[in-house]
C-alpha cells in the first residue's frame, strides 16, 4: 500500500498489511495507525511537514524499515512495542533522537545517519549485544546524511524542492477506499 502527494491520511482501523506500506512525498504534519500490529516494510521518504510519526501497537516489520529524508521529523519515538525488524532499519535525515525501546532484533543491515548532534551509544549497545545481526553503522552531525549503501559526509547529491515537478494533492482514508478497485476508482475520479 503506497500513498505519494497526500495531504492526510487517516488510517483509524488499520491491523495488519501484508504487504509493504510506504509514504512518499506527502505533505501531513502526523500519520498515526493506533491499530497497526505488523506489516511487511515500513517507509517514510521525502514527507516534507511530517513532524510525528505514531504506531503505537506496532510490534513487527517483516522486511525494511526506512524513515528518510523527512526534514521536519526531529524525534522518531512513536514506536514503543517494535521489537523485530526481519529485513534493514534504514534511517537518516536531521534528526535528534530515536526511541526504540522495545527492539529485540533487527535481522539485517542497520544505518542511521542524521546531520543533527546524536548520541549512537544505545545503539552501539544493540549492535554489541546482538540487537542488530547485519552490518552496523550509526553516525550524527554528517553533512549530508546518506542512505544504507551510502557515503556520508558530503558524498552524496541532492535535488532542491524548485526542481521537482508540481504534483495534484489529495485525502486518503482507508475505509472508504477499501480495495484496490475502490482505490485507483477514487484516485482516477480525483484526476478527471
Amino acid at each position: 500500500m503506497t500513498f505519494r502527494n497526500c495531504s492526510s491520511i487517516s488510517l483509524p482501523a488499520l491491523s495488519n498489511v501484508s504487504e509493504d506500506l510506504g509514504f512518499y512525498g506527502n505533505i501531513f504534519t502526523s500519520f498515526s495507525a493506533p491499530n497497526l500490529t505488523s506489516t511487511s516494510g515500513l517507509v517514510f521518504v521525502d514527507n516534507t511537514e511530517l513532524t510525528n510519526i505514531s504506531l503505537p501497537k506496532l510490534t513487527s516489520i517483516n522486511g525494511t524499515y526506512q524513515i528518510a529524508n523527512n526534514t521536519q521529523l526531529k524525534r522518531i519515538n512513536g514506536f514503543t512495542k517494535l521489537d523485530t525488524v526481519t529485513g534493514a532499519l534504514d534511517f537518516s535525515g536531521n534528526f535528534t533522537d530515536v526511541e526504540l525501546p522495545a527492539l529485540k532484533q533487527v535481522k539485517g543491515a542497520f544505518n542511521m545517519q542524521t546531520s543533527a548532534k546524536f548520541d549512537c551509544s544505545k545503539f552501539d549497545e544493540y549492535e554489541s549485544n546482538k540487537v542488530i545481526r547485519g552490518k552496523y553503522f550509526c553516525q550524527g552531525s554528517e553533512d549530508k546524511p546518506g542512505r544504507a549503501g551510502s557515503q556520508p559526509s558530503g558524498t552524496s547529491s541532492s535535488s532542491s524542492a524548485d526542481e521537482t515537478a508540481a504534483a495534484v494533492h489529495f485525502d486518503a482514508n482507508l475505509p472508504a477506499v477499501m480495495g484496490g478497485t475502490s482505490l485507483l476508482v477514487g484516485i482516477l475520479q480525483l484526476l478527471f
